[in-house]
């Protein structure tokens, strides 16, 4: 959460008029058993909730994938990569959230 600020001075400087939007990481499953979610989500928890602080502070939308994902139906068997029917779920998400920042939605 400390660098984003300076993440966002960034990209701003660089590219102006560009259209930001973060997205939330999403949630990890335990590998071979994706119906469990991992414990290392509680991290992903804690650094979504600090980046999603930072961007409501900075005025830059959150695409909320975390919550799109939390599925087990949508994850490979390995626990962390989506399968083809999450990685859709996601596409459209991602898609909606870039409609909505260019105003085309």
């Amino acid at each position: 959460a400390k660098a984003l600020p300076e993440l966002l001075a960034v990209v701003r400087k660089g590219a102006p008029g560009a259209k930001l939007v973060w997205a939330h990481t999403t949630p990890v499953r335990v590998s071979g058993k994706t119906e469990l979610v991992d414990a290392k989500t509680d991290r992903v928890r804690v650094r979504n909730a600090a980046a999603a602080a930072v961007m409501a502070k900075e005025g830059v939308p959150v695409n909320d994938l975390f919550a799109a994902a939390d599925r087990a139906e949508l994850f490979s068997t390995d626990g962390v990569h989506l399968n083809a029917k999450g990685s859709d779920a996601l596409a459209e998400r991602v898609a909606a959230a870039v409609r909505a920042a260019l105003g085309e939605e």
